[in-house]
């Protein structure tokens, strides 16, 4: 005969392992980020971007660079697809003061981003001269910290924020301009781009970038 205690420790097991499965992370969980983009003082990009399969707007990445976090004021909240391995980005963008234009393809995965599960996981693209492009995460001590106070009030740090990719895109086949893309794009109400800002830059040089020059 079978002792009901047994019965008890066997269901009670059962639950447990039920409940580990039920909180632990899948190949099929979707990820749910916050997606932050900048790029250079005098600088701007058009970008288009793509995530697990999902795109996201077309954007204007003007400014932002320089602070920390670094971003500009346009924030997408959104959910991606599951995916095998992590989150996958395909992106492209035309630098808007040389019209040169790059893509490329990565994966951040779950071993570079331990909390790459986490509930509204930042994430800040940043676009350099060249090709440059780099990605920035919150570490797992300012993840925690940001958990247990909503709104922060600690000043970040560089260290709050490292970087955790970082590469030279590949240039593509620059599309021959027709007539000014700057003026169409100021009238494009599907992307954004502050033209007085924009004018007032054009003489800055620029930035440093660990890429390569293509023109030299």
């Amino acid at each position: 005969m079978i002792r009901p205690f047994v019965l008890t420790l066997a269901a009670s097991a059962i639950a447990l392992v039920a409940a580990f499965l039920w909180h632990t992370p899948t190949t099929q969980t979707p990820f749910d980020v916050s997606l932050s983009t900048a790029a250079h003082d005098g600088w701007p990009v058009l970008a288009k971007i793509n995530g697990n399969g999902k795109a996201l707007p077309l954007e204007i990445v003007q400014g932002g660079a320089q602070i920390v976090p670094p971003g500009s004021a346009r924030v997408y909240s959104t959910t991606l697809p599951p995916l095998d391995g992590g989150l996958s980005f395909d992106i492209a963008w035309q630098e808007l003061r040389t019209g040169r234009q790059y893509e490329t393809q990565f994966i951040l995965p779950p071993e570079q981003l331990p909390h790459l599960h986490a509930d509204d996981l930042p994430l800040y693209f940043t676009f350099g001269a060249h090709g440059a492009f780099s990605v920035f995460a919150p570490s797992a001590a300012r993840m925690a910290f940001n958990t247990r106070i909503q709104t922060s009030a600690a000043r970040p740090t560089a260290q709050d924020y490292p970087q955790v990719l970082s590469l030279c895109a590949a240039r593509t086949q620059d599309a021959v301009p027709d007539g000014d893309p700057v003026a169409a794009l100021a009238t494009n109400f599907d992307v954004f781009l502050n033209t007085e800002v924009y004018e007032g830059n054009k003489t800055r040089p620029p930035p440093q970038s660990a890429c390569p020059d293509p023109n030299r």
